[in-house]
């Protein structure tokens, strides 16, 4: 995998960015995807694996406590097996897809690394009460430089986490990858049109009032129309 050492970078910090420290947003799926498309120098392959889940995981969100799947990391994972595979690249405007197989391979990767990703978080969480405790020890105290040191030591696993996941799923995706080599090259589209139909249900579910449906629905249905165009 070329720039395996920046991709792994680039997963311990979209890790760290989705709650613990910074949130400048880039672990959103359809940034990171397109992060590791530049990456690995398919960036119109990036994001458009991004978006796919970006819409996949739209109702996630790291709110109230709740321990959201491991997207950004996911997303770094989906996009690099999508930019490396073997053979076309298929056109959606703007944006492009590798084969369906490739396709399905990358998307399975991330899916089961943004699982995994999950589960680990929350043993992360749990293990966090001391560190609170010193926490309200020191802020009670007044020591605002230990506060924030301990803060950002708290921060350091999520990282780890996000580098490894990484690892993981680019190794568990290219062995997948080389089971199937030679299979032949299907059009991504067919797999990436539903998908991102799919995801474009789950955000409108999400729309409580008003008319912001129909910009989702015109936005669809011109990307649909100017990727087969």
């Amino acid at each position: 995998m070329p720039n395996s050492g920046l991709l792994v970078l680039l997963g311990a910090a979209v890790g760290v960015d989705a709650a613990a420290l910074f949130q400048f947003m880039i672990s959103q799926p359809i940034v990171a995807g397109w992060l590791t498309g530049m990456v690995v120098g398919e960036p119109g392959v990036g994001l458009g694996v991004g978006l796919l889940l970006q819409g996949v995981w739209s109702r996630s969100l790291p709110m109230g406590g709740v321990s959201p799947p491991a997207a950004g990391p996911a997303a770094v994972v989906g996009a690099a097996l999508a930019g490396t595979s073997a053979g076309p690249v298929f056109s959606m405007g703007a944006l492009a897809v590798p084969g369906a197989i490739p396709l399905v391979i990358s998307l399975g990767a991330a899916l089961g690394v943004a699982v995994l990703g999950r589960t680990l978080t929350r043993l992360i969480h749990r293990r966090r009460s001391a560190l609170i405790r010193r926490v309200e020890v020191a802020a009670h105290e007044g020591k605002a430089t230990t506060v924030a040191l301990l803060n950002w030591s708290g921060a350091w696993p999520t990282a780890v986490l996000g580098a490894f996941l990484v690892v993981v799923g680019l190794a568990a995706g290219a062995a997948v990858q080389g089971m199937v080599s030679g299979t032949p090259a299907l059009d991504g589209r067919w797999v990436a049109y539903p998908v991102l139909g799919a995801g474009l249900g789950q955000s409108l579910s999400l729309i409580r009032r008003g008319r912001v449906w129909w910009v989702w629905t015109g936005g669809c249905l011109v990307l649909l129309v100017w990727g087969w165009v």
